[in-house]
């Protein structure tokens, strides 16, 4: 006999079988909260549980460092530097497929001549930097001010991305990357839809990730004005709670049952069609 406690699975009702979750601001900053999350996601029999990803703006070896010092679940990817890195933990190779995507029509060193001309920015630390990822302090800056920026490297034949988050935090990259370019490659990868998925997020540089079609969203109550306005067409949960505590509201929210669906042998959302939009599924080339 099924358990009476469980839904049954109706043709609208998937499972999640990836969740992707930023770390700084989401997971991590309620200590408590991040061992909650520990215990909850553990306490899923392992045959069960989601892929689990972490999508973060550190570069690799911050987020592992970080990583042995917190409560966290270890993760089966980490997706690292604003959406320019992929990291497997079981093989602990980077995925090269990947990584030879963001090469095209990037120049590291144009790029930060630009934004040196362009702006008042200053370099962040060496540790926030990596071949695709050029990282300054920029405080403040106003809506014309990023136009402009990114009008000038356009003008500068360059394709790259620029992501400005929490009023200081400003990411040029190669225009394929961000965190929801990542996340959708990585799906690909996989062959798990977006409807499939349940990302959360507390700044503006995860907005991406929830504008991936069909995507379940959760944004945590201490996120950044930028990330609400960005996915208010997106339609996500908003948690009443902070930091991991929002991020298991969310997930309870999403489930069909009372008790937090992490606890639970399926974790189940509804969802529309599995279809992804024409334009989402040629950001990035698939996996061959």
């Amino acid at each position: 006999m099924p358990d009476a406690t469980e839904p049954s699975l109706a043709p609208s009702v998937l499972p999640i079988r990836l969740a992707c979750f930023d770390l700084d601001g989401t997971l991590l900053g309620k200590p408590d909260a991040t061992l909650s999350f520990q215990r909850a996601w553990l306490a899923l029999p392992e045959g069960t549980r989601p892929v689990l990803v972490y999508n973060t703006g550190r570069m690799l070896a911050d987020s592992l460092r970080q990583l042995r010092r917190t409560d966290l679940p270890p993760p089966d990817y980490l997706i690292c530097g604003v959406g320019t890195l992929i990291y497997r933990r079981e093989t602990q190779e980077v995925v090269q497929e990947f990584s030879e995507i963001m090469s095209g029509g990037w120049n590291r060193a144009k790029a930060v001549e630009v934004v040196t001309q362009t702006t008042h920015a200053v370099p962040q630390p060496a540790h926030f930097q990596s071949p695709f990822k050029s990282s300054w302090y920029l405080h403040h800056a106003s809506t014309e001010v990023i136009d402009g920026l990114r009008a000038a490297l356009e003008t500068a034949g360059l394709q790259a991305a620029v992501v400005y988050s929490s009023d200081r935090d400003l990411d040029v990259l190669p225009m394929l990357a961000d965190k929801g370019n990542a996340l959708d490659w990585l799906l690909n990868h996989l062959d798990i839809s977006p409807a499939e998925a349940l990302v959360a997020g507390d700044t503006g540089n995860d907005a991406a990730m929830f504008h991936l079609p069909d995507v379940r969203g959760i944004v945590v109550e201490n996120a950044q004005p930028e990330l609400l306005e960005a996915v208010l067409t997106t339609r996500p949960y908003m948690a009443h709670a902070i930091c991991a505590d929002g991020v298991l509201e969310g997930m309870k929210h999403y489930g069909s049952s009372r008790k937090c669906p992490l606890r639970s042998p399926r974790i189940l959302v509804t969802t529309g069609s599995l279809r992804r939009s024409s334009s989402s599924s040629s950001r990035l080339p698939p996996t061959s």
